[in-house]
């Protein structure tokens, strides 16, 4: 599997997170009543996740103003491949857990069409496999997951993991949904999150902007879509937004307990001195959120035990349980990524060794091995990392282009623009609060850590007519 994730496929995920960057942002603009206010930014978000994944895995394209574009073409499919796609993945525990007999013949609406879902993606991704297993060499994305379809990208995942006889077709079905299941949730979920701090932490977001302003093109990339190179390795090496994204995985991993399993009698130094042998076959579970806020490992500002602390605190003494991109900033000199630069920097790596070095951009702070493992580490580290977190900062880049990210409420542009400064500031606070109170009341596990079920309102608005700069530092 981690051999399909390849720099050409990682120009598919650029490509389509603009495409779908740009869909999101016109259902955002035109959508909505005049209060522009998002009130369902995690459904959106897990659109665009699914939009990207669809393409980038399975070259399929998904329209994404078009909720059930992808009809059946078999008169035994119930439903269509998208809905079937989005169905599984939102009632993954129920379809697994619950026998599948017991989900076709359960007199339940929601267990039979799991059932009919989970026979019907099945049927589609038969078909897929099949396809490319005959026909794998194509330039164009497929549009219908059928028997009818002709053409199909030879970057894609699934393309690339046809190339490998060691795998069956049972093997790339399964290694197929798990990709599907892992990349698409934790995401958008991330995806979302970061929209949140962002808009929690307006000065952040504005020296983001001045560092986008820098390094991107002139145009948005609906005018004039932009290379992946030199683009993309300038969002990494020259920009705030691999911190925000790295501060929001730290703080809100989606995945918060990682299983491993000790080969051999493994020596560990346990409080500062103390030495013990964890025995061969031990199953050992890391507890992410703990390691991410050891206070031994990060970087922190100290904190009055008393004081008020955004996340419910667990260190009191420092900032760790807060939202602060300074803490990745090693190197505040961020000039511009040059090509030239990034050929004598890569000269002699292997392209993996070339994608480790762009995802740790020089400017950031590099924690001690295994105190970040967002993605978890070592030989069964996530192959994704690389995937989403290119989404992530294309989405973010074409948002900041153009946009600001603000807590939204019912007041109208005029009505805040003619507040005093104290009384905006008031505002501020309340909608802060707000939004901190939906989201901890919110978050919730189940395949990943995530906002679940209603969510923080936001909206974006045109840079410059922010209300609420200056406010939060």
């Amino acid at each position: 599997m981690r051999l399909a994730f390849t720099e050409k496929n990682n120009q598919l995920v650029w490509t389509e997170a603009l495409e779908q960057s740009r869909a999101l942002i016109n259902s955002w603009t035109q959508g909505h009543d005049e209060s522009g206010i998002i009130g369902k930014a995690g459904d959106d978000t897990m659109r665009l996740s699914l939009g990207v994944i669809s393409r980038a895995a399975l070259g399929w394209k998904m329209q994404p103003t078009d909720r059930d574009a992808q009809q059946v073409h078999q008169k035994d499919q119930k439903i269509s491949f998208t809905d079937a796609l989005r169905f599984i993945l939102r009632n993954v525990i129920l379809i697994i857990a619950v026998p599948k007999w017991l989900l076709k013949m359960f007199p339940s609406y929601k267990l039979r069409v799991c059932y009919t879902a989970y026979t019907s993606f099945g049927h589609y991704m038969r078909t897929l496999i099949a396809e490319r297993q005959t026909s794998p060499e194509s330039d164009k994305p497929t549009t219908t997951p059928s028997p009818s379809s002709s053409s199909k990208p030879s970057s894609d995942i699934l393309t690339l993991l046809t190339h490998d006889p060691t795998l069956s077709s049972s093997d790339l079905l399964g290694n197929l949904f798990v990709l599907l299941l892992a990349g698409h949730e934790t995401t958008a979920h991330s995806l979302h999150a970061c929209l949140f701090l962002l808009a929690l932490h307006p000065s952040t977001q504005r020296l983001a902007q001045a560092d986008l302003d820098r390094v991107l093109p002139t145009q948005s990339p609906s005018s004039s879509p932009w290379p992946y190179t030199p683009t993309a390795p300038r969002l990494f090496q020259s920009t705030l937004l691999p911190a925000i994204l790295s501060e929001q995985l730290r703080l809100l991993p989606s995945i918060i307990n990682i299983p491993k399993v000790t080969k051999a009698p493994q020596p560990l130094i346990i409080e500062g001195d103390k030495q013990v042998t964890v025995p061969m076959g031990t199953m050992v579970r890391l507890c992410v959120p703990a390691v991410h806020r050891n206070p031994r490992f990060w970087p922190h500002e100290e904190r009055d035990r008393g004081s008020e602390s955004a996340w419910p605190p667990g260190n009191r003494g420092n900032d760790l349980e807060e939202f602060n991109v300074k803490r990745w900033l090693v190197n505040s000199d961020r000039e511009e990524y040059t090509e030239k630069e990034e050929e004598e920097d890569h000269e002699g790596e292997s392209e993996e060794e070339g994608e480790e070095e762009e995802a740790g951009a020089s400017h950031l702070l590099r924690p001690p091995k295994g105190a970040y493992i967002p993605f978890s580490a070592g030989a069964r580290a996530c192959p994704g990392k690389r995937f989403a977190t290119i989404e992530v900062l294309a989405v973010l880049a074409v948002i900041l282009q153009e946009y600001s990210v603000e807590l939204a409420g019912p007041e109208d542009d005029e009505q805040v623009q003619g507040m005093e400064k104290d009384e905006r500031e008031r505002l501020w606070r309340k909608r802060k609060e707000e939004g901190m109170r939906i989201w901890q009341g919110g978050m919730s596990m189940g395949i990943t850590l995530g906002m679940k079920g209603r969510s923080v309102p936001i909206r974006i608005v045109r840079r410059g007519r922010e209300r609420f700069v200056g406010l939060d530092g």
